[in-house]
């Protein structure tokens, strides 16, 4: 359809619509409603009518703006700048400077003999959304007599809308000018000063700094952050404030942090007391411990030495009874008597067996009650630390009741302090608790009860109803603070609006007598300018006469008659009738130029078309090339994970739209993967760090132990020193006769410590029992030779005897033996008892030393267990297991990071995917925008008809008929000139005369106007200088009345101030005593929820528990104890029945083994096995 004719709107007919060649699919459609990208506005055409010099009676002159550029080339005052203000009207509604309003913008009426005159402005835009819009604004000018009024009509924005049908709004003007800069995405002042700045205000930068400064704010639009740097001032006002609060607030916090340091500084000094303590405690109860042991296993050696001494006289006693029951045995056996039938190494080798069999099971039997005893010390342990942890919680267990009695106390301070600081009052029932006393249905005040709480040292405790009631008397308390509070801000404000109310009235009045007195003052202002003015205006010479005015009447008339003359000349009418018909020539030839127009600027509108599209192809051929250059320069990439890519002609965007979801997929299960192998290289490597960890540890616990079992092994330690009594118990045995092949030797330099000492104590016991009473001695051999003298038979080996010579010899010798003088017997026992006495010496030294130094040599034994312990675990397992978390975190990290090279291969994939879809995207838009042109330009051409089919002129010949045309057209030009030229002569002539008759009936009228304004002006200066006189009066009285106005309205404003500052200081007052309030109550909230923390974690029950389960541990490892205690003489009978079996030696100690032996046997085996069972 015809642009023009549609924006004028004089097409009725339907608009044709494009009709794509393809179907649009939804994302066509929803790319031209919603368009992704923002575009740059831009302007296409624009229409002119009744602007300047285009004239409103012709048709409208439509400019087209050329893609991407347009040069507008003309002479001086051919409309170059009219075209860039009718843009700047049409966008903004700002007219051009200096053109008074309007009225010289719009084409003058005067020139075309009209009384007004109408202008448009239409102009085709495009938006920065891409949509199109058209805007029309319209204009009128009306000529008066002495002025013309310029007025601008309300506009039109036509769009299109999402269905592609127009849609006409009516605007205001001042809508319009806020809404087309917004559609073009341009402010304003940018317009104006910026894109469409006028070439009379071009020098605008330069002007004065006021000017300049407003200008850019316009620009820059720095109202806005004018606005938000007040907003920013009030805001950093109102944190202003809070600061302070807070500052405040941060003192109280500072002083509470304070006090806890202190509170938790003092619980950290009573902890170490008293983990001090319970070291102590368990030290000496060690101490008293092994001061009992020693104690009963010194009353045993009492009790086994009075045991012996009188097993010793019971057998002796035996002794001779055996004897005589052996003789009468050997009597009934007669023929089964061995004696006679065995000799003594047979018999001596029967009793080797005999003594064998009994050592090994004395042997089994030892090492069966070692093995209990040992169990029972491992049970005793294990109670022992079970019991240690227990007293540790329980010690922490009464730290926490501790803290908890101390925050009651503070509690109970604080409720005290409230009270005190804000009178809290409250009436409760006296019942047996902490806070009341008296009788039963008696009342007490809180500060009774505070009284009472105070006096004493006793725990304090509140119950519910203690708690309730302060918290009903701290409600009914912030209730009256908050009530007086409001009550003094309702009051204050009562005061202020009562004083505010008068002080209004007081102004108003003020206000009502300040009007009247300056409408008054304005009148008399006025009264008296009028007064000058008629004074100015009466002119100085004399007065004008009434036969002046009748003269110049004459000379009017006689100026008309002349005028009236002239005007009858015939020529006028010839000359009008010439240029009627030299006008419609110039008609005729202005249509055929008119036409010829049409037809050059469809052909440069099509040569211009075709420029764009041969544009429009290059750059499709220019990124199709890049595309697949892009496409082959990373094919190998997309071949790597499975992809193709080929771009077809109908659409290059779509497999490349494919490519970038694969690609995407591919990247999010990648990032899933990394993901997830980072995780477990996290969690590999926290085992790592873990067992690293337990490892050194261990390595630190280590080399601990091992300095502690270093400084134990010093030289002159007390390892050594024992280690130096072991060996030499073991010389001594061994220079006894024990060891090697003289006997069995029990203990070695690798005997645990007890054993040492009980084969210390065996052999003090025994030393102590060989030491022999000489009066023993000699009453042991008075008797044998007495029990000779009374039987036949030797008393010592049952013989008879010979003869009585052989007695006699008996009996001198026993005579001789029981002399102490002459008794080589007791040179021996004397000889005897001087080697038991250093043994014994020996034996007491050493065991005193290794008494002296048995705690080290316990630690000494604890470390070797514990660091055996520790070197089988840290050298079996430690170094695998660390091995094999180190291994699973190399594999782990490895796997990490292969993951994260793929990823990274993947991103950069993605990344040049992405490129190319950029790319392809392109394309397809550069080959729809081809499409579009084309369909634009077939749908344009195919509906315009200027061009006939029998037209075969080009663009030079058309333009070439156009200068002839023009040529003819000013031949006509210059005819109708002369004529009105001729017209104008006689116009002149004419206009001459009229203006002498003006003139003279002018001249007249203004005499006439004078007398008669004379006349009025006397009239009016007496009734001014009256109306003056009487408003002197009244401004007087107003002056009087507005004196005590003006001080009431002082006084009441003192007093506002006065007020408000006494109200303010009263409310910041009680603001601070709610705020006082407020904390205080906040404080006892804290510490009452740390209460309830404490009493719901039922911290006491477990604190009992604890103290049973501590009774317990102490009864058991009584018991434990004791059963240690009931097994050491056992294990002490088994050893020495083990060692009754060993064989005899010629030591004092081996002749007293052989001895309870012989006369032992089997029985003192029984009787070890029944103590045993007893056990």
């Amino acid at each position: 359809v015809d642009w023009k004719r549609s924006l004028e709107g004089r097409d009725s007919s339907p608009v044709k619509r494009f009709q794509p060649t393809r179907e649009l699919d939804r994302r066509d459609l929803r790319a031209l409603r919603h368009p992704r990208h923002t575009t740059m506005a831009s302007i296409n055409k624009l229409s002119v009518r009744g602007v300047r010099a285009f004239s409103p009676n012709d048709e409208e002159q439509v400019i087209s703006f050329c893609f991407p550029l347009t040069i507008i080339v003309g002479a001086n005052g051919c409309g170059k700048t009219t075209i860039i203000e009718s843009l700047k009207y049409a966008v903004t509604g700002s007219l051009p400077p200096g053109n008074k309003s309007g009225q010289s913008f719009v084409h003058d009426p005067r020139a075309m003999g009209q009384s007004s005159s109408k202008a448009s402005i239409k102009l085709r835009i495009t938006g920065m959304n891409g949509m199109s819009m058209v805007v029309a604004r319209s204009m009128e000018v009306t000529q008066k007599k002495t002025n013309a009024s310029f007025k601008a009509l309300d506009g039109t924005i036509r769009t299109v809308d999402a269905d592609g049908n127009r849609v006409t709004q009516s605007h205001k003007t001042g809508e319009m000018d806020k809404s087309v800069p917004t559609y073009l995405g341009v402010s304003k002042p940018i317009l104006e000063h910026v894109v469409f700045c006028h070439q009379e205000d071009a020098s605008w930068p330069l002007q004065e700094g006021a000017v300049l400064k407003k200008r850019f704010d316009d620009i820059f639009d720095s109202t806005k952050y004018a606005k938000a740097l007040e907003a920013i001032k009030k805001e950093k006002k109102e944190y202003k404030a809070q600061e302070k609060d807070l500052k405040a607030e941060l003192e109280g916090l500072k002083s509470h942090k304070h006090a806890a340091r202190g509170y938790r500084d003092d619980l950290e000094k009573c902890r170490t007391g008293i983990a001090t303590i319970h070291e102590k405690v368990e030290g000496l109860k060690e101490e008293i411990e092994e001061k009992n042991n020693e104690a009963k296993k010194a009353a045993v050696d009492i009790n086994e030495i009075e045991e012996l001494q009188g097993e010793i006289d019971e057998q002796i006693n035996k002794v001779e009874t055996m004897k005589a029951v052996a003789d009468k045995q050997r009597e009934l056996l007669g023929d089964d008597d061995l004696s006679e039938q065995v000799d003594y190494d047979q018999m001596k080798e029967m009793l080797s067996n005999l003594r064998a069999e009994g050592s090994n099971e004395a042997k089994q039997k030892l090492q069966d009650k070692l093995d209990e005893m040992r169990s029972t010390e491992e049970s005793l342990a294990k109670l022992r630390r079970k019991t240690n942890e227990i007293t540790g919680r329980k010690g922490k267990l009464e730290a926490e009741k501790e803290a908890q009695e101390k925050l009651a106390k503070s509690r109970f301070d604080t409720m005290q302090s409230i009270h005190e600081h804000h009178k809290l009052e409250l009436e409760m029932p006296t019942q047996d608790d902490t806070f009341t006393q008296g009788t039963q249905g008696t009342t007490s005040t809180f500060s009774t009860m505070f009284t009472s709480q105070t006096g004493g040292n006793s725990t304090v405790h509140l119950t519910d109803e203690d708690l309730t009631s302060f918290q009903r008397a701290v409600d009914t308390r912030a209730g009256q603070i908050k009530s007086a509070y409001n009550e003094a801000k309702m009051r204050h404000r009562e005061v202020e609006e009562q004083l505010q109310k008068e002080l209004l009235e007081a102004k108003s009045k003020q206000a009502a007598l300040t009007n009247d007195l300056k409408r008054v003052d304005d009148e008399q202002q006025k009264d008296m300018r009028e007064l000058n003015e008629i004074a100015s205006q009466q002119p100085s010479s004399s007065r004008i006469r009434q036969s002046d005015v009748e003269d110049a009447e004459k000379e009017a008339k006689k100026q008309a008659r002349e005028r009236d003359e002239e005007n009858r000349n015939s020529r006028r009418g010839e000359i009008v009738n010439e240029i009627r018909a030299h006008e419609e020539k110039l008609k005729s030839i202005s249509q055929t130029i008119e036409e010829d127009s049409k037809v050059r600027d469809q052909l440069r509108l099509m040569a211009n078309d075709q420029s764009e599209v041969d544009m429009i192809k290059k750059q499709i051929r220019q990124e199709r090339d890049i595309l697949k250059e892009k496409i082959e320069n990373n094919k190998f990439q997309f071949t790597e994970y499975g992809e193709s890519l080929e771009i077809t002609d109908d659409n290059p965007s779509a497999p490349c739209e494919v490519l970038v979801n694969n690609m995407r997929t591919r990247l999010k299960e990648q990032e899933a993967e990394v993901k997830h192998a980072s995780k477990s290289a996290n969690e590999a490597q926290g085992k790592l760090q873990e067992k690293k960890a337990i490892m050194n540890s261990n390595h630190s616990r280590l080399v601990a132990l091992q300095g502690k079992r270093s400084s134990l092994l010093r030289d002159e330690g007390g390892i050594q020193k024992i280690k130096q009594c072991v060996r030499a118990l073991i010389r001594n045995e061994k220079q006894e006769g024990y060891g090697d092949d003289g006997g069995e030797l029990t203990i070695n330099e690798d005997s645990p410590i007890h054993e040492v000492l009980s084969y210390l104590d065996e052999g003090i016991s025994e030393c102590t029992r060989h030491e022999i009473n000489p009066a023993h001695l000699a009453k042991m051999l008075k008797r044998l030779k007495r029990m000779a003298k009374d039987s036949v038979r030797c008393p010592c080996c049952t013989r008879d005897w010979d003869d009585a010579k052989e007695l006699e010899v008996f009996n001198v010798r026993m005579s001789e033996l029981a002399n102490p003088d002459v008794s080589e017997l007791f040179e021996a026992m004397a000889a005897n008892s001087n080697d038991v006495k250093v043994q014994l010496e020996k034996m007491t030294a050493w065991r005193k030393t290794i008494n002296e130094h048995l705690a080290d040599q316990l630690e000494y034994d604890r470390l070797v267990v514990e660091l055996s312990d520790l070197e089988d675990l840290l050298g079996r397992d430690e170094q695998a297991e660390l091995k094999k978390f180190q291994d699973e975190c190399d594999k782990a990290e490895k796997d990490l990071a292969e993951k994260e090279d793929q990823l990274k291969k993947l991103h950069n994939v993605a990344a040049i995917s992405n490129t190319i879809l950029e790319s392809a995207k392109r394309l397809w838009e550069k080959m729809g925008q081809l499409k579009t042109k084309k369909d634009q330009m077939e749908f344009t051409y195919s509906g315009m008809g200027h061009i006939s089919q029998g037209d075969q002129r080009n663009l030079a010949r058309v333009e070439s008929d156009l200068a002839d045309l023009g040529l003819r057209k000013e031949q006509c030009y210059t005819s109708i000139n002369q004529l009105n030229n001729e017209q104008k002569t006689i116009n002149e002539r004419i206009s001459t005369k009229t203006n002498q008759a003006a003139t003279a009936d002018h001249r007249f009228r203004e005499m006439q106007a004078r007398f008669r304004k004379e006349q009025d002006d006397t009239k009016r200066q007496e009734v001014l200088k009256a109306n003056m006189a009487g408003r002197q009066v009244e401004s007087k009285r107003l002056r009087d009345l507005m004196d005590p106005v003006k001080t009431r309205v002082l006084q009441k404003e003192s007093d506002s101030k006065r007020v408000r500052k006494e109200n303010l200081k009263e409310d910041t007052k009680l603001s601070d005593v709610l705020k006082t309030f407020d904390r205080d109550i906040d404080r006892l909230n804290d510490i009452n929820n740390k209460i309830e923390l404490y009493e719901k974690a039922n911290k006491g029950s477990e604190l009992r528990r604890a103290e049973e389960q501590l009774v317990q541990n102490h009864q058991m490892i009584a018991e434990k104890q004791r059963e240690l205690t009931d097994m050491q003489p056992q294990i002490d009978d088994l050893k020495k029945n083990s060692r009754r079996w060993r064989t005899p030696n010629q030591t004092p100690r081996g002749q007293h083994r052989a001895c309870q032996e012989t006369n032992g046997g089997r029985q003192g085996g029984e009787t070890s096995r029944r103590n045993a069972k007893a056990a």
